[in-house]
Parts: C-alpha cells; structure tokens; sequence
C-alpha cells in the first residue's frame, strides 16, 4: 500500500538452516523479490518465488597492488566458517608439508580446531574478527587454501574467497567444487583434485616464488577486469 519494494537477499543453501523450513520459507514468498550470488542457487530459490535474480559477488574496492619481494618465511592463509568437514580429508597431507618445510607460518582466523591440527609451532591464530582486520591479515600472506567438499551446501557458495585472495595478491589453491567455474587452473590459482595433488601443489607453491607471483598478479588482473562492484552495479539497479 505505501508502494514498498521488498527484496529478499540469500547467499546460501536454504535448507541449511531448519528455522526456514519451520516458518515454511516465509522470507522468500513474503517477498516481491530475490537476488543471490549464484545461478545455481537462483535456480533453486524459484521453487519458493519465481521472481529471482543471480548477480555474481564482487569486489567494493581494489586493494592497492602488492609489491612482491622473495619473502622469507612463506606465510599460509586459512580464515573460515563451518569448514570442518571441508579441511579435514586434507589435514594429514597439509601437516605433511608443514613437516617438510618448517619455516612455513600459518595464519589462521578463526577456526581453532583447524590451527589446533596444525603440526607445525610457526602458526598464529586470530579469533573471529571485523572485517578489516580479516583483510589486513589476508595482505599479508602468500598463499591460501580454498577446501570444499562436494556436498549440495557447497555447490550452491559463490567464489566470493577467491575474489578475495586474488584482490590481495595471495595465490589460491582451491578445490574443484565452486573454484573450477572461476580459477583458470594454471593461470590465475591452482585446482586440487585430491589430498595427494593438494599436497604436491601445495609444495610447489611454497618452492617456487615466481610462480605464486604469476598466479597472484594474473588473478589480480582477473578480478580488476571483470569482478569490481563499479562494473556490475547498473545491471543490479535496473533489474
């Protein structure tokens, strides 16, 4: 009546969540509308509201480019929610390679359960945090891992990390589930398909400095091209 244009924003599997199922998806069919960040998940929201619109994650900003030096010790990236399930299959070949390169510092947000399997002394931990500080903490790291199982919860996720990493120059070693549809393997982040590649990647990566340069500028140049909010806004207003 007073010409209010409801929009319903959802970024994941809404069957995740039993209270939505209780209160029968009240959020989606109370809506005029929904947008989401994957395809995937637009196509499944629609069973609740035909109205419904996917617009890929973006970046707000661009981070200044990093200025690379052959750093010394390598530094590891891992910050995440509800991952548990994602990152144990491959803790054993993680700690691994922790055991063979024990300069290695891993950095680890929020999930203690993943730092406390750390088999390595050269970790550092940092609770929950804002959002700033996450960043500021990604900036300075070389390399991050992006583990998902393949599980209808994770196919539906956007990409939304490795945007991330590749904006603050950290070159990504991701799972095929969600990261294949975006990571150019090879070129802009590494693909695992087992914890024995993750492994042998993972190696690589921490051995070979040029090449986590050239994986981290080119996804940099990625995301600068193709994946900055500045660039997709209009199509979202208009809609």
């Amino acid at each position: 009546q007073r010409d209010f244009l409801i929009v319903a924003e959802h970024d994941d599997d809404p069957y995740y969540w039993p209270e939505n199922a209780d209160n029968k998806f009240l959020l989606f069919i109370s809506s005029h509308c929904i947008q989401t960040s994957t395809e995937r998940l637009a196509t499944h929201l629609k069973q609740f509201n035909p109205n419904v619109k996917a617009f890929a994650n973006q970046l707000a900003y661009l981070p200044p480019k990093r200025q690379y030096t052959d750093r010394n010790p390598v530094q590891l990236f891992f910050g995440a929610l509800n991952r548990q399930n994602d990152w144990q299959p491959l803790m054993p070949a993680l700690n691994r390679i922790l055991r063979k390169h024990r300069h290695v510092i891993a950095k680890v947000i929020h999930d203690r359960e993943f730092f406390d399997a750390l088999a390595t002394d050269q970790k550092q931990f940092q609770p929950f945090c804002p959002y700033e500080e996450y960043q500021a903490t990604l900036h300075t790291c070389d390399i991050g891992i992006l583990p998902l199982v393949d599980t209808q919860f994770n196919r539906m996720k956007s990409d939304l990390k490795f945007l991330e990493y590749a904006g603050h120059g950290v070159a990504a070693l991701a799972s095929p589930v969600v990261y294949a549809d975006t990571i150019l393997a090879g070129e802009t982040g590494l693909i695992y398909n087992s914890p024995d590649d993750f492994a042998e990647k993972l190696d690589e990566l921490i051995v070979n400095a040029s090449l986590r340069q050239q994986l981290a500028d080119r996804a940099y140049e990625w995301v600068a091209e193709n994946r900055l909010l500045s660039q997709h806004y209009q199509a979202r207003r208009e809609w």
